[in-house]
């Protein structure tokens, strides 16, 4: 259950410290958002995709992590994605909101 869904649970402040998954994980979220992003961009021939994840998410948020960015675009090279020019801005993972 994720506290963002779940109107029975608090969404907690963030920590930042904390090794736990957060309550507020919506799981495969980043996936499901880029599947879709995927298909339009395949159906209208786009030559990018980008997404604007947060450095801040890294520490409890699997699905905002470089590495699963990285494993997204190996999963739509593998797949034959004729939009082979997918792009991630990991760029925009590491700046700050100010």
């Amino acid at each position: 259950a994720s506290s963002l869904t779940d109107e029975e649970m608090d969404v907690a402040d963030a920590d930042l410290e904390s090794d736990e998954i957060p309550t507020s994980h919506v799981p495969f979220r980043n996936a499901n958002l880029l599947s879709m992003a995927t298909s339009y961009a395949e159906a209208t021939d786009s030559e990018a995709l980008f997404i604007g994840a947060h450095s801040e998410d890294f520490s409890g948020y699997p699905d905002c992590r470089p590495a699963f960015f990285d494993a997204f675009q190996d999963y739509l090279n593998t797949a034959g994605i004729s939009s082979q020019n997918s792009i991630w801005m990991e760029g925009i993972l590491n700046l700050n909101g100010a």
